[in-house]
């Protein structure tokens, strides 16, 4: 919703919808969209590896594919916290 919010007052200010404080917000909000995706991926393949546990151990193939999604969406977050810190130091000035 922050983002959300933030397009539109940059939308109703005198700030161009092509400068490039626009296009760090349009690309956060795209990240964000993107690590929603991720971290629902992310749950959904831990649930499946948790009813494919035998005893205490998932699959190896389901671990690499549940630590390669999660590394992914910690990798997402930061990028959208790369943007917002962009978007917010273009303000500043």
């Amino acid at each position: 919703m922050f983002v959300f919010q933030l397009r539109l007052q940059l939308r109703a200010s005198e700030i161009s919808s092509t400068s490039t404080l626009a296009r760090f917000v349009d690309q956060l909000f795209y990240n964000v969209n993107y690590a929603v995706v991720v971290g629902v991926a992310t749950t959904g393949t831990g649930t499946v590896a948790v009813h494919l546990a035998n005893k205490n151990s998932a699959p190896v193939w389901i671990s690499a594919i549940l630590t390669a999604l999660g590394l992914h969406l910690a990798l997402t977050i930061l990028m959208c916290v790369k943007r917002v810190h962009s978007a917010y130091r273009m303000l500043a000035t």
